[in-house]
């Protein structure tokens, strides 16, 4: 009988703390992405490679804002740290699409290919891409609460 209380009390606390926190991480999530996307274009502002690209470290616990190819100003590149042994992620990327599909925003092209900015949709699926990413990966709170479903066996 007991037992029963304190799951039934369990679950009561978690259906009324689930949508807070949920909540909660996607305003974080959200604004984490916005100050990276200024950091990106005011990069992009500053010049010096035609578009840049927003990954996320996960092992700094920040924003790695790149270029694909090695430019002359010697900003932060992708083949470049991969040519260093520098780039410790999951998976390498072969080209520029793959890096493009992957990254969470990336700016226009100076030689006239249209970036997160100009199309709404491809803006939006980015955005949603990161909180997903950071529900997952980066949430202290929303790996804390799916421990303590699975530790409970509440779904």
């Amino acid at each position: 009988m007991k037992q029963s209380y304190s799951n039934l009390l369990r679950k009561m606390v978690i259906t009324i703390y689930q949508p807070i926190v949920t909540r909660i991480e996607l305003f974080r999530s959200t604004r984490m992405w916005q100050k990276g996307v200024k950091a990106t274009l005011a990069k992009y502002k500053k010049g010096g490679a035609p578009r840049f690209y927003m990954l996320y470290d996960q092992s700094h616990k920040d924003w790695a804002i790149m270029t694909y190819d090695p430019n002359r100003k010697g900003m932060l590149a992708y083949r470049r740290l991969v040519q260093l042994g520098k780039w410790k992620a999951t998976r390498y990327f072969k080209n520029v699409k793959d890096i493009k599909a992957a990254s969470y925003y990336y700016t226009p092209s100076k030689w006239g290919a249209i970036g997160c900015n100009a199309d709404n949709k491809v803006r939006a699926k980015k955005l949603k891409q990161w909180q997903e990413y950071y529900m997952y990966r980066v949430s202290v709170p929303m790996e804390k609460l799916r421990s303590y479903k699975k530790k409970y066996g509440i779904s």
